[in-house]
């Protein structure tokens, strides 16, 4: 079996049947687009019960028929991109401060989100200043990351793309399906190798989301830009776990075979709209978030 690029919020697929016999070789080349989505109503409360018929989706504004269908909660991998760089403000609750700095707010973060783990998931973390680096390799057992995250110091400048385009190549060889990265950061970039329009270009080839949360001290332009790319989101509410963990197990998986079957390995837009016909008056403002396009599979010469 090979895998084309990955797509929206799930992938690109390219699965071959492989006959072999003599040194002859047969392949079938079958290529469906999976698109992951999540659907709020207006007081932004996750809508389930939806059907594959209540969907519409277009690629480069040509209508699709959608042909699987499912929603289901399946294990999720989580990276954590902690930022300890020096505007973080290091450690107080450590040495008994009263006031949390906004490193203790996020390593607090970091601690809650991973209570709501279950068993099949799984976790890394990336810890970054003037460099990224992985300190708590995959695992599921959350004591692991929680002791790394007790010892964390604080200092040097914020290499915050390198951060994430670290935690995007790590997370491609994640157990499951449904990955993400959630970003804890005042979001102050100032040490980077990478752009930030580098980062979107490589994010756009990778079926991972983008989570942040907002507090009045953090600079988001470009966080928020990442999060809409690949249909994450960034908390803004006082409880950001319990929306993470909410947003990752109440989502949709739609698949279609497109219509352009051209493998130039350029990029396809992707738009998604509920059909409000059918549906009761209080669900007629729906909002669906998704990955907003992928790279189709270059064609070998």
């Amino acid at each position: 079996m090979t895998a084309g690029r990955s797509i929206i919020a799930a992938a690109l697929l390219f699965s071959s049947l492989l006959c072999i016999a003599q040194n002859s070789r047969i392949q079938l080349d079958v290529r469906l687009v999976l698109v992951t989505l999540t659907v709020t109503d207006s007081r932004n409360r996750f809508v389930q019960g939806l059907q594959k018929e209540n969907f519409q989706i277009w690629e480069d504004k040509i209508e699709q028929a959608p042909v699987t269908f499912f929603n289901e909660t399946t294990p999720v991998t989580l990276g954590i991109i902690l930022d300890k760089s020096g505007s973080m403000g290091g450690r107080h609750l450590s040495s008994g401060a009263a006031i949390p700095t906004f490193q203790d707010q996020m390593i607090m973060t970091a601690t809650s989100c991973l209570r709501d783990s279950t068993r099949e998931d799984e976790y890394f973390l990336v810890e970054f200043s003037n460099r990224p680096m992985v300190t708590a390799d995959f695992t599921n057992d959350i004591s692991k990351l929680g002791q790394q995250l007790v010892f964390m110091d604080a200092g040097g400048s914020t290499a915050l793309w390198d951060a994430i385009y670290l935690g995007v190549r790590k997370i491609e060889h994640a157990s499951n399906s449904r990955k993400a990265l959630l970003v804890l950061t005042d979001g102050i970039e100032n040490h980077s190798r990478y752009t930030l329009g580098e980062l979107k270009g490589i994010l756009r080839e990778q079926d991972v989301r983008i989570y942040s949360m907002d507090r009045v001290q953090v600079q988001f332009s470009g966080i928020d830009q990442l999060a809409d790319l690949t249909g994450g989101r960034v908390f803004r509410s006082s409880n950001p776990c319990k929306e993470l963990s909410a947003d990752l197990r109440n989502q949709y998986v739609i698949g279609y075979n497109p219509t352009n079957r051209a493998a130039d390995g350029a990029w396809r837009n992707i738009r998604v709209r509920i059909r409000p016909e059918g549906l009761p008056k209080e669900m007629s403002n729906l909002s669906v978030r998704a990955r907003q396009g992928y790279y189709t599979e270059q064609a070998k010469p």
